[in-house]
C-alpha cells in the first residue's frame, strides 16, 4: 500500500490529534465489524469470511495496525500495534444482519476497558449516506468525491460509519428488538426479505451516524472473462449484468467485460436524474420511440449498440407490485425498451431485485429460456429463480455452488458448456426426441392404414416379437450413436463461430415446424410402405393367388425398420464406418430374428409372438417382388428428403451450412466470424398480458412452459 500520509496520520504527525483518533477508530471499527471467523489450517491461522471482501477489509486493518486474532460467541479480541501493542477485548452485544433491503450490516460492542457502547455500522453508499449525522455535510461530499472516483477506477465501494449509545437507550432499545426477535412472523418476513418489526427497530437505532469514511476494493475478474461473454453476445444470447456495485463501478466492470465497448448508447436511469415513476416512464418511451424508429428503418443511420444502465432505486420503483402481484409500476416499458438492448445492467442491486428480474424476463419475454450465473451468496436467489443456474465456486463461498444446476470454477469454462457441448448436445437430442416420436408413428400408422381393409377389427399382420423389439433392438443403436458422438462441426469451429448457437435460440432443431416435418413424414412415408404392399403384392404368389395376411405384414414391417434406420443417414452430419456398421447391424438382427421366429412350430412355448409366421420368412426371401420393393419404397420416400436438403443447401444456406463447408473444405473463416446475427432475429416478443403478475389471485406462482437452451 503506497499511501505515506495516511501512516503519517496513524503515527500522529503531521495531523491533528482528532484526525489521527479518526484514522485510528476506523481500522478498529473494520476489525471489529465482521462476521469473520478464523481457523487453524496446517498450523496457519485464516480468516473464514462470507465473502472475500469482508476478509480483504478484515486483512487490511491487520495491515495497518490492528489484528483481528478471534471471535467466540461473545466477544472480540483485537491485537493493537500503536499504544505500546496492547490487546483489546469487546464484547458482541448485537449483530445486525445484512439484507437485500437494509444493504448493510451493524454491530453493537461494549468494551470491556472502558464500558462504552458502540454501534459501528458498515454499507453501501445508497443507504449509508441518508443515515449520517447533518452536521457532517462538507465531509460526506468530500466523500463521495473519493467513492465516485473510486468507482470510475472499477473498484468496490463501502461506507463505515459509527455512533456512541448511552447505556439506557440502548437497553430500552434491545428489549424491544429481543421481543421481536421472539416473534416467529417477524422472523419468517424477514426471511422473505418483506417489510417486519425487526428491520424496523435497526432503522431506529441505525440514526445521525458519524461518517469515519470510505474503503475500495479491487474486485479483478477471473481469466477469460472478457472474452466468454463477448462470445455470448456473439451467440445470441442477451446478457445483463445484475450486481451490487456503484453505478461508475458497474458501468467500468461492463467496459472490461465487454459487454460495452465505445460505440454503444448508454441510457442511464437514477433516482437522481429521474426520482418519480413519470420521469423513468417517460425517458423509457421516449427512447422506445426512437429505439422503434431507427430499427424499423425510419432514420437513415446505421443501427448501433444500445444498453441500459439502471440502479437499484429505480428497479424498485419500475419493479413496484400491488398486493396481488400486479403490476404498478412502468415494468412493460422497461421490458419494450430492453428488447433493443445488447445489454443490461443492473447496479446497487439487492439480491430480491436480481431475482425479479430473472423471474420478469421469465414470464413475460415469450420463449425466453434464463441462465443466471453467480458467485456469491448474494447470487442464490437469482440463481433458483432462473430456468438454469450456474454457481462459480471460489473465494465467494460455495453457496451459489450448492444452490445451483451445474458448479464450474472459472466463467471461461461457461463458455465451451454452452457453445461447445450445449450446442451439441441441444442438437442431439433434438434429433433424438423427434426421431423416437417419428418412428413410432411411422410403424403405427402402417397397422392403422391396414385397419381400413378389416374394419378397424383390430387384426395384426406384423410379428409380435417385431413389435416388443422394434425400439429396444431394431431401431436402437443408429439413434444412440448419432445422440453420444454425432457433430456437425468440430469443437475448434464452434468455439471461432459462437453465432452458430442461435440456431438453438431459434428453435431451429426443436419447435413446432420441425415437429410437423417430422410428423408429415411418419405419416406419408408410413402410407407409403402400408398401401405399396398391398396393392403391389396382389396376384403375387405362385398360383396367382393373392398373398395371406402375415406375408404382406413381413414386407411393411421390414420396410419400416429399413426407412427407420436409413432415415438416420440423412440425419447424421459426421458420416462414419461405426454408424453404417451399426444401420448394417440393425438389419441384420431383424434378419436373424425373423428366420429364428418362422423356424418354431405350432404348439411351442414362444407361439404367442410368432403367430403366423412359421416357415414365413423363407417364403419371402424367394420371391422376387419383396426384393423389389425393399430397393422401390426406401428409394421413394428418401430420394426426395435428401435432394431437398442438397438443393437448400446449395441454394439457400444457412450460416451453418456455411461453417460446415468451411471446415470441412479448410477455407478462411475470417469472413463468418465477422457476420453478426440480425436485431430482428434477436428479439425475442413479450407474452400476451405482459407484464403478467408475479402472483395469482390465491397467492401462488405463476409457472410459463419454456423449452430450455
Amino acid at each position: 500500500f503506497d499511501g505515506p500520509e495516511l501512516y503519517a496520520a496513524l503515527a500522529g504527525k503531521k495531523t491533528t490529534s482528532e484526525h489521527s483518533e479518526l484514522c485510528h477508530r476506523f481500522f478498529l471499527y473494520l476489525a471489529l465489524c465482521h462476521t469473520v471467523v478464523t481457523e487453524i489450517v496446517d498450523g496457519e491461522k485464516r480468516l473464514s469470511a462470507s465473502s472475500p471482501d469482508e476478509s480483504a477489509l478484515v486483512a487490511a486493518a491487520t495491515h495497518f495496525g490492528y489484528e483481528f486474532v478471534d471471535r467466540n460467541q461473545d466477544a472480540v479480541r483485537i491485537s493493537s500495534r500503536h499504544g505500546g501493542g496492547k490487546e483489546l477485548a469487546y464484547e458482541v452485544l448485537d449483530v445486525l444482519e445484512f439484507s437485500s433491503s437494509r444493504r448493510r450490516m451493524s454491530i453493537v460492542v461494549r468494551s470491556e476497558a472502558s464500558g462504552e457502547l458502540t454501534l459501528i455500522t458498515k454499507g453501501a453508499d445508497s443507504v449509508m449516506l441518508r443515515l449520517l449525522d447533518a452536521r457532517q455535510s462538507s465531509l460526506k461530499a468530500v466523500t463521495e468525491t473519493h467513492m465516485v472516483e473510486h468507482s470510475n477506477d472499477g473498484l468496490r465501494t463501502l461506507v463505515l460509519a459509527s455512533r456512541q449509545l448511552e447505556p439506557k437507550e440502548y437497553s430500552a432499545w434491545s428489549a424491544d428488538y429481543r421481543a421481536a426477535l421472539l416473534k416467529t412472523a417477524e422472523l419468517e418476513k424477514k426471511a422473505r426479505d418483506e417489510p417486519n418489526e425487526i428491520d424496523k427497530l435497526c432503522d431506529t437505532l441505525e440514526l445521525n451516524l458519524e461518517l469515519l469514511g470510505s474503503t475500495a476494493i479491487e474486485d479483478k475478474l477471473q481469466v477469460g472473462v472478457p472474452a466468454a461473454i463477448a462470445d455470448l453476445g456473439r451467440g445470441g444470447i442477451g446478457v445483463w449484468m445484475l450486481t451490487g456495485d456503484k453505478e461508475e463501478t458497474a458501468i467500468n466492470i461492463a467496459f472490461a467485460c465487454q459487454l460495452f465497448d465505445t460505440t454503444t448508447k448508454l441510457q442511464v436511469i437514477n433516482t437522481k436524474n429521474h426520482p418519480t415513476m413519470q420521469q423513468i416512464l417517460n425517458v423509457l418511451t421516449e427512447g422506445l420511440l426512437s429505439e422503434a424508429a431507427e430499427a424499423s428503418g425510419a432514420a437513415p443511420e446505421v443501427t448501433s449498440k444500445r444498453a441500459l444502465v439502471i440502479d437499484g432505486d429505480a428497479l424498485e420503483i419500475v419493479l413496484k407490485t400491488g398486493p396481488n402481484g400486479e403490476a404498478i409500476g412502468c415494468q412493460l416499458a422497461f421490458l419494450k425498451y430492453t428488447r433493443y438492448c445488447s445489454a443490461v445492467v443492473a447496479c446497487r442491486c439487492a439480491p430480491s431485485q436480481k431475482a425479479q428480474l430473472v423471474k420478469l424476463a421469465k414470464r413475460n419475454i415469450k420463449g425466453a429460456a434464463t441462465l443466471a450465473i453467480g458467485d456469491g451468496a448474494n447470487d442464490v436467489a437469482m440463481i433458483q429463480a432462473a430456468h438454469v443456474g450456474v454457481g462459480i465456486s471460489g473465494q465467494e463461498g460455495m453457496q451459489a455452488a450448492n444452490s445451483a444446476d451445474f458448479a464450474i470454477s472459472q466463467f471461461r469454462f461457461l463458455r465451451d458448456l454452452l457453445l461447445v457441448q450445449g450446442r451439441n448436445n441441444y442438437r442431439r437430442f433434438a434429433t433424438l426426441i423427434c426421431y423416437v416420436f417419428y418412428k413410432n408413428i411411422m410403424m403405427v400408422l402402417t397397422v392403422w392404414f391396414f385397419n381400413f381393409y378389416c374394419g378397424y377389427s383390430g387384426q395384426k399382420w406384423n410379428l409380435e416379437a417385431g413389435y416388443q423389439a422394434f425400439n429396444s433392438v431394431f431401431t436402437l443403436l443408429p439413434i444412440l450413436w448419432i445422440t453420444c458422438f454425432d457433430r456437425d462441426l468440430s469443437d475448434q469451429t464452434a468455439r471461432r463461430l459462437p453465432q452458430l448457437y442461435h440456431l438453438g435460440v431459434r428453435r431451429h432443431y426443436f419447435g413446432v415446424d420441425v415437429w410437423a416435418r417430422w410428423l408429415f413424414l411418419a405419416i406419408a412415408e408410413a402410407a407409403a410402405i402400408t398401401f405399396t404392399c398391398i396393392y403391389s403384392l396382389e396376384k403375387l404368389m405362385g398360383q396367382g393367388e393373392d398373398p395371406e395376411l402375415f406375408f404382406a405384414g413381413a414386407h411393411t414391417f421390414t420396410l419400416a425398420i429399413l426407412v427407420a434406420n436409413l432415415k438416420l443417414v440423412l440425419w447424421q452430419w459426421q458420416p462414419s464406418w461405426y454408424g453404417a456398421a451399426l444401420i448394417a447391424l440393425s438389419l441384420v438382427l431383424w434378419w436373424f430374428c425373423c428366420a429364428i421366429s418362422s423356424i418354431f412350430p405350432p404348439g411351442s412355448i414362444v407361439e404367442t409372438f410368432v403367430i403366423g409366421w412359421v416357415g414365413m420368412w423363407i417364403n419371402v426371401q424367394f420371391r422376387w417382388g419383396f426384393w423389389f420393393i425393399v430397393l422401390l419404397v426406401p428409394t421413394a420416400v428418401l430420394l426426395p428428403q435428401f435432394l431437398a436438403s442438397v438443393w437448400m443447401r446449395q441454394f439457400y444456406p444457412e450460416f451453418r451450412d456455411l461453417a460446415i463447408e468451411a471446415d470441412v473444405l479448410g477455407l478462411d473463416m475470417a469472413p463468418l466470424e465477422q457476420w453478426h446475427i440480425p436485431e430482428a432475429q434477436r428479439r425475442k416478443p413479450l407474452v400476451k398480458g405482459a407484464p403478467r403478475p408475479s402472483r395469482s389471485q390465491g397467492g401462488s406462482w405463476f409457472r410459463l412452459p419454456c423449452s430450455r437452451k
